[in-house]
């Protein structure tokens, strides 16, 4: 009987070997985000095989993601946000 019930459960609770916790209602939150075709967090399957890709990556290789990224980023902002940017990078610098 007892292995019935643990099987049953196995099948319906998504992460049976976790305990519940923040943790796994995360997980289990961000999951259900993702997958949900009608909700703005939805992550197309191209998507999610390019995270699969960057964890395939090499130190190297997602060393020049990150800072291609990182220019990205820094482009996109305006001449205000940038110096909003560095202003906070400064004060965090001088916390340490």
């Amino acid at each position: 009987m007892l292995t019935v019930r643990a099987h049953a459960n196995a099948q319906t609770s998504p992460l049976p070997s976790w305990n519940d916790g923040p943790a796994k209602q995360a997980i289990v939150s961000f999951v259900n985000k993702v997958t949900d075709k009608s909700g703005p967090n939805y992550v197309e399957p191209e998507r999610k095989a390019a995270r699969a890709r960057w964890a395939k990556a090499t130190p190297e290789q997602r060393a020049k993601a990150a800072a291609q990224m990182s220019r990205a980023y820094w482009d996109s902002l305006s001449a205000e946000e940038r110096s909003a940017e560095m202003k906070r990078r400064a004060k965090k610098r001088r916390k340490k």
